[in-house]
């Protein structure tokens, strides 16, 4: 999501990126413009403010832009936060014209597509009296299209009250439209590349699968461990209870080391244990592991920009409970 904190590094490698992308066939975002770097507060649950003057944020947020912008990105992304010095109306970015129009477009010279975050966000809800509210006001700031509408219907039907009331000019989305179909013009209507099926397989895969290999062994710390505990008998009875911090929208699939820990041990429980486990299920997994002779205790942290990560209190005491016991 970031390529560090220094402008001048992240500007030489943004450049590479986009230009890596787009010379296999790709199109690229960059976001959150004008920079979110700066923030403490997550837009998902609030509006943040970033109040640095305009000088400082030429300095530092602004040139890893110019930079996509020079290498011919597709897209930038708005940043649903409010920047004082360069819209003192308190807008977002998202919403506002002094940055969208005359900031990216007049004087950093974008002609690409611009792109919302989305409007489910509370960092722009609080700004607006409806989605459609948002929707008019996006397209009046420069944006192009917008990202997440839970009733595109409703947002439609208020553009085009909008249109008609003379608070949206017809040319700004004729002017989005083109945009975008240009995006889909660069996409579709570029020459495919042919590929060689058969040298991929005897090739390419087999050093695929070695740095695989390579990169999970190297990801490996061993803190500590007594003689003779690792590796795991495949011949003794494993108690496995894997501890995840989300679930998959609706997803009720097994995390792939089930299968793999089946395969390899003769005699294995294995538990589960999500947002949505009961007092019972936690029991249960806490049961056999003080009766198994050997216990693996694995946690799925799976890091979101939508949503905090971590172990919550209560989890954090179960699993000192297990190993203490």
């Amino acid at each position: 999501r970031a390529f560090g904190c220094e402008p001048n590094r992240v500007s030489r490698l943004v450049r590479s990126f986009i230009q890596g992308s787009h010379a296999g066939g790709l199109l690229t975002t960059a976001k959150h413009y004008p920079g979110h770097g700066n923030t403490s507060e997550d837009s998902h649950h609030e509006l943040p403010t970033v109040r640095s003057s305009r000088e400082e944020l030429q300095q530092i947020e602004l040139p890893p832009f110019q930079a996509a912008i020079e290498a011919g990105v597709s897209m930038i992304m708005t940043a649903h936060v409010c920047y004082p010095a360069l819209d003192p109306n308190g807008r977002c970015a998202t919403l506002s014209r002094p940055i969208v129009t005359e900031l990216l477009r007049e004087q950093l010279g974008f002609q690409g597509a611009v792109v919302s975050d989305s409007l489910l966000m509370e960092g722009v809800k609080q700004q607006g009296n409806s989605e459609g509210d948002l929707a008019v006001q996006a397209i009046n700031a420069g944006v192009d299209f917008l990202l997440d509408i839970a009733d595109p219907v409703s947002a439609l039907n208020e553009m085009e009250r909008a249109v008609e009331e003379g608070r949206l000019e017809e040319s700004r989305i004729e002017q989005a439209f083109d945009r975008i179909w240009q995006l889909k013009t660069t996409t579709f209507e570029k020459p495919s590349e042919s590929i060689n099926d058969e040298s991929i397989q005897a090739d390419v895969l087999p050093k695929m699968e070695q740095l695989v290999t390579s990169v999970s062994r190297d990801s490996i710390t061993v803190a500590s461990a007594c003689e003779g505990q690792l590796p795991l008998s495949t011949e003794n009875p494993l108690c496995t209870i894997v501890i995840k911090t989300v679930n998959p929208s609706g997803s009720t699939n097994e995390e792939p080391l089930a299968a793999e820990l089946r395969e390899h041990f003769s005699n294995c429980q294995y538990f589960e244990l999500g947002p949505g486990a009961v007092k019972e299920e936690y029991d249960e997994a806490k049961n056999a592991c003080q009766a198994a002779e050997q216990v693996l205790i694995g946690l799925v942290v799976k890091p979101a920009a939508w949503h905090r990560f971590g172990l919550k209190p209560e989890l954090v005491t179960y699993v000192n409970e297990l190993w203490a016991n």
